[in-house]
């Protein structure tokens, strides 16, 4: 019973502050839970909040297929920054309902100046095997895990 409390409160506490200082993550990518923003660069294995940009091709895919709704930031780890050498682990052929999924190509290569690479913890991840490197300028938080379950 003082789990769901705090629990609640928490909630309620990052309604009225807003995502200016926490996130919360819903999706399988990273453990579920509050996350506080802090103030650092991106390192390897640092959770990301970022935006795909409008002209990334799986942007639209991933609306339309529901897993992630407009304007809604995604929550992922990083895994290579610029200038590494990066090898893209498989990716599933299908999503959890069995649509065909495209994996990025090329899986592997060197990190561009300005980009990471970025993967969920979860193997069904949609993380950069699908839609690639993101530019570092679309990062709006690094963030902690606060609260996880």
């Amino acid at each position: 019973m003082k789990k769901l409390i705090f629990f609640c409160l928490s909630i309620l506490l990052i309604i009225f502050i807003g995502n200016e200082f926490c996130y919360i993550n819903i999706t399988k990518s990273l453990p579920l839970g509050i996350y506080r923003t802090i103030k650092s660069p991106p390192t390897y294995g640092s959770c990301v909040v970022f935006k795909l940009p409008e002209d990334n091709p799986m942007a639209e895919l991933a609306i339309r297929r529901g897993y992630a709704k407009e304007d809604q930031p995604f929550l992922k780890r990083v895994a290579y920054l610029e200038g590494d050498s990066y090898n893209l682990p498989e990716t599933e052929e299908f999503d959890s309902r069995g649509r065909k999924m495209e994996p990025f190509k090329p899986s592997s290569g060197y990190v561009a100046k300005g980009m990471i690479v970025v993967r969920g913890d979860s193997s069904t991840s949609f993380d950069s095997r699908y839609f690639g490197p993101i530019y570092a300028k679309n990062i709006e938080a690094i963030v902690k895990p606060l609260l996880t379950w």
